[in-house]
């Protein structure tokens, strides 16, 4: 319904677009409990509720992807959706979670008969990062929001998309090299294998060091040592060590063999919960960096560009728009800074004395002022270029 809109970008009715911008933020929250359940261990019951919240999300941004692509497609301009408008952010966040993350999770939520939640993938889980991306998606409620003081034309088209896309980039590199670190196996916060191996090798030199091989460890020293191990038996299935406080249920665990054919049984919370931390962490930086680009930057560049060239291009349309552009003082040797230096100068006066001559030569007998200068020529339906006019 184009006759609905209210920004010629958009592809739905305005009210729409409002609830959509909404379920965003609404996303970016859940995002952060479901990284808050990781590291406070909450239960089973909350984690399953998580769990069907983000496939949720995840189908109804898909959905909103595949309206968008169904209008643009409809209009001809989809490859100016999916690029220009953005519309890789929003199949990024939305069509590839739902299909390699959500989706395998909610199958592997309601096939287990015993209600134990199953872990994807380390590589599958690693895609959860790309849900930040939807952070940049917000950015399409600053055409909506009013920037105080000086500025006042804040539906400029190029300030919004200018500042869009540089924070998008911004946002989509950070995510990136994040989600490429924890491939690498020098990542600060490794993944489960790397984890496993480093905690295969501490087990293995305890147990290589140790004189007694039968003699039960002390159950608080080992517990500090090694967090992630939930038991440890020895060669002949005798119990070494059970972890007294175990994390939930949901919480994947594995078992390793050690040498003197020891068996450890081991979880993963404590590489999940650096994930999620460090997952959170990347998510406050981007909050941060999104209010700097919308409250710092973008207010520059509306100060010192988007506003003189709105202003300069309404003079230049419209005879009886006559303002002076604020000067630039503090970077005079900006090409802007010299064009609104020209335009003030020399078309302001121009456009003044043209009109004064035309009106002249219209009404001969009427002492022309300065306050008549600003009038239309001929009404608002007539147009005059300046070749005519000279």
């Amino acid at each position: 319904m184009p006759t609905q809109r209210r920004y010629a970008e958009d592809h739905f009715p305005h009210i729409f677009e409002i609830t959509i911008l909404i379920l965003i933020f609404l996303a970016i929250c859940h995002l952060c409990l479901e990284e808050l359940a990781v590291i406070l261990a909450w239960d089973s019951v909350i984690h399953k509720n998580l769990i069907l919240g983000a496939f949720a999300f995840d189908l109804i941004f898909s959905l909103e992807f595949l309206g968008r692509s169904f209008v643009s497609i409809k209009e001809g301009r989809f490859l100016l959706y999916f690029t220009r408008q953005r519309g890789w952010v929003d199949f990024l966040s939305s069509v590839p979670l739902a299909v390699l993350v959500s989706g395998p999770a909610i199958v592997l939520l309601f096939l287990n008969p015993e209600g134990q939640i199953e872990h994807l993938p380390q590589y599958m889980v690693l895609l959860k990062t790309a849900k930040a991306v939807r952070v940049t998606r917000a950015l399409r409620l600053i055409r909506m929001l009013r920037i105080f003081g000086r500025v006042q034309y804040t539906e400029s088209q190029m300030s919004n998309h200018h500042v869009a896309s540089v924070a998008t980039i911004t946002v989509t590199t950070l995510i990136f090299s994040l989600f490429v670190l924890q491939l690498l196996p020098f990542s600060p916060v490794p993944g489960h294998g790397a984890f496993k191996m480093d905690l295969e090798q501490k087990l293995g030199e305890y147990l290589n060091a140790r004189t007694v091989t039968y003699e039960k460890p002390n159950q608080n020293l080992f517990a500090n040592a090694f967090p992630a191990v939930l038991s440890l038996k020895d060669g002949e299935g005798n119990s070494l060590y059970e972890k007294q406080n175990r994390p939930p249920e949901w919480v994947l665990s594995t078992e390793i063999a050690l040498p003197g054919k020891h068996k450890a049984i081991v979880s993963y919370y404590e590489a999940d919960a650096n994930l999620a931390l460090l997952i959170l962490c990347m998510l406050g930086i981007i909050l941060v960096l999104l209010v700097c680009y919308v409250a710092i930057y973008g207010r520059l560049f509306v100060q010192y560009l988007a506003e003189p060239i709105y202003m300069m291009d309404r003079g230049l349309r419209q005879w009886n728009y006559n303002l002076r552009v604020p000067e630039i003082t503090d970077r005079p040797q900006d090409e802007i800074a010299r064009l609104v230096n020209i335009y003030n100068r020399r078309w302001l006066p121009l456009k003044e004395r043209i009109v004064s001559h035309y009106e002249r030569k219209q009404h001969p007998e009427k002492d022309i002022t300065g306050s008549d200068h600003g009038r239309p020529l001929h009404g608002q339906d007539r147009k005059v270029s300046i070749d005519e006019l000279i």
